[in-house]
């Protein structure tokens, strides 16, 4: 019985093969693992770094409040603090715990300047204290209470506040790289309003400009990478953390910039403008005073990445473990049925257009890649892209019923544990496929390929449209949530129940 998994095809220096494409879109994607990398390292450095010194500063009040206890002769402050102290509230590590929640709730381990805002840390301290002292209200009645909530919360916050501009010196001195961006400059390095930006973000230290994008300047010590309309190529070649936007550019220019900085994984900042075109949505950050907009399209970021691959490592060990015997019966059946090996693989496209082989129990008989051409009047969609045939001559007995229930694809479990796919998102495709391709399809190479969908939720293979197929894997990322990867896996059940357009 022919069982096993061949690997992944690699190249000669054990990476991934990655499809033959001209699309910029494909090269620059390419690059976003990388970028995003390099922002979830700044970031989880950013909040250990922030964790501990928080930490500390509470150990630090902590101890202070013990010392108090000890005093002999204690002063009416002393006494007077005691009761929130004896109550587990500054001598109960408790409270601690409530400080990194009430931190953490109102933002103060955010990225940009938010880590160090003063309206911040002392609204998660004041939520901190309330989570720890209410309490005591019913003991010592509400005034009392009151007025130790006040002189806790003016303590903790100035504490922190101090605790926090020390971590800031510390890291700009000795560790000035950990928090460093490399971004380049949409601008005319030339213009009054973009050398102010550049001065004032390297006197800040939190981002180096390494270029800008613009016409050709004469003169001037300034290095220009190209002009707006190669911002694709610029961003492959160069591979910047964050993309600066200070200049006034079209409509068409400004939405393809961010686009093409959204593929790549970078940040985008901008100088406010009244209205951002398209999908563009926009937010205020501060770095070092100066006020920036961030501008985001719809697509995975870091932090999305990271929360759906603990789903698809979690779900896809569990499904693996239980289906197990349904595989054994599933080898047994296919090997009775047909001669031939019990998995079928194939080769298709996955996140960023990095070929994978993805693994099915075969319900075909051997050689049916081959009578692929001979067939090709009888596809339902009438589009090479999307080939669907009803009652196609090349599947087998064992293999209509594995179709039928989806039952097919279960190997793919061990795509998603691999890496190379996940519970959900937009079905894989062949590399021959990119040839037909036009830039707005590769759109759906923004998340790994999925194993449920909304595609398959709405129809499955009754969809033969494959523009229709394209905008629903495109609505996907655009909407993506935890909950709705959680709610398309449980309609998955019921579609495949249903068995509507399956074959």
């Amino acid at each position: 019985m022919s069982t096993s998994i061949r690997p992944v095809p690699n190249n000669k220096n054990g990476r991934k093969r990655q499809a033959r494409t001209s699309s910029p879109r494909v090269a620059v994607q390419r690059t976003a693992p990388k970028t995003i990398g390099r922002h979830v390292s700044r970031t989880l450095f950013r909040v250990a770094v922030l964790l501990v010194a928080d930490i500390s500063a509470f150990a630090l009040i902590h101890w202070i409040a013990a010392q108090m206890l000890i005093w002999e002769a204690m002063s009416s402050f002393t006494q007077f603090l005691r009761g929130p102290v004896d109550g587990g509230f500054l001598g109960g590590w408790q409270f601690a715990v409530a400080l990194i929640v009430g931190l953490a709730a109102t933002g103060s381990y955010s990225k940009g300047e938010a880590w160090r805002d003063v309206g911040r840390i002392g609204r998660g301290v004041i939520l901190a204290t309330a989570l720890v002292l209410w309490r005591l209200v019913w003991v010592q009645g509400v005034f009392l209470v009151a007025i130790q909530f006040a002189v806790a919360v003016t303590i903790i916050s100035a504490v922190v506040i101090s605790e926090r501009n020390i971590v800031e010196n510390l890291m700009f001195r000795f560790w000035p790289k950990a928090r460093r961006e490399k971004a380049v400059i949409v601008a005319d390095p030339r213009a009054p309003k973009a050398q102010r930006l550049e001065a004032a973000l390297k006197d800040g230290g939190h981002i180096d400009v390494i270029g800008w994008v613009w016409d050709s300047v004469p003169g001037g010590n300034f290095k220009i990478f190209g002009v707006p309309d190669q911002i694709w190529q610029i961003l492959e070649e160069e591979c910047p953390d964050s993309l600066i936007l200070s200049a006034e550019l079209s409509d068409d220019q400004y939405e393809t910039i961010v686009e093409a900085a959204s593929v790549a994984g970078c940040r985008v900042l901008a100088a406010p403008r009244g209205t951002h075109p398209g999908k563009i949505s926009s937010h205020l950050v501060w770095h070092q005073d100066i006020p920036f907009v961030e501008l985001t399209m719809p697509a995975l970021k870091g932090s999305q990445l990271g929360l759906k691959r603990v789903l698809d490592l979690v779900g896809s060990g569990l499904a693996l473990l239980a289906l197990s015997p349904l595989f054994a019966v599933i080898a047994v059946g296919i090997k009775l049925d047909s001669a031939g090996p019990v998995f079928f693989c194939q080769e298709r496209i996955g996140y960023g257009g990095d070929l994978f082989r993805m693994y099915k129990f075969r319900s075909m008989s051997v050689g049916a890649d081959e009578r692929k051409a001979d067939l090709a009047h009888l596809n339902e969609s009438g589009d090479a892209r999307l080939f669907k045939i009803a009652e196609d001559p090349r599947v087998t007995k064992i293999g209509e019923v594995l179709r039928r229930w989806s039952l097919d694809e279960l190997p793919q479990f061990w795509n998603v544990l691999n890496g190379d796919m996940s519970l959900v998102g937009p079905r894989p495709f062949f590399e021959a496929d990119l040839h037909d391709y036009s830039d707005r399809h590769f759109h759906r190479l923004g998340a790994k390929p999925g194993l449920t969908g909304l595609w398959q939720v709405k129809g499955r293979s009754s969809v033969v449209d494959f523009e229709e197929v394209v905008r629903l894997d495109s609505e996907y990322i655009d909407r993506w949530s935890i909950w709705l990867d959680l709610k398309l896996i449980a309609q998955t059940l019921p579609a495949v129940a249903r068995r509507r357009g399956a074959f």
